[in-house]
């Protein structure tokens, strides 16, 4: 679907991760197109076209990884000149895309 929200999963827990896709796949318009165990990974994924990332909504082993994985993905960013997420969407395949 064209309009659906595409979501990277990122998680430290490959469980939670696991879990956290059967949930999203009861709701329409919520695809599910990666999963990362960091924020650097999440980035590579929002570069390549994903809308949306889910970090940490179900904790088990480490209760601090949601704020690590945005603290990661927040710094990744920051580091290559985006100003937000939404800056960053699909940046892979524009024509002033970069090599990150």
């Amino acid at each position: 679907d064209a309009f659906a929200v595409k979501v990277v999963i990122a998680d430290d827990e490959s469980l939670a991760r696991e879990r956290l896709r059967a949930l999203l796949a009861e709701h329409p318009g919520i695809e599910v197109v990666a999963e990362a165990e960091n924020g650097l990974d999440a980035l590579q994924f929002i570069l390549a076209g994903a809308n949306a990332v889910s970090v940490g909504t179900a904790t088990f082993n480490d209760p601090s990884a949601p704020w690590r994985i945005h603290n990661e993905l927040a710094a990744a960013l920051a580091d290559r000149g985006f100003r937000s997420l939404a800056d960053a969407v699909g940046h892979a395949h524009r024509e002033e895309g970069v090599n990150l």
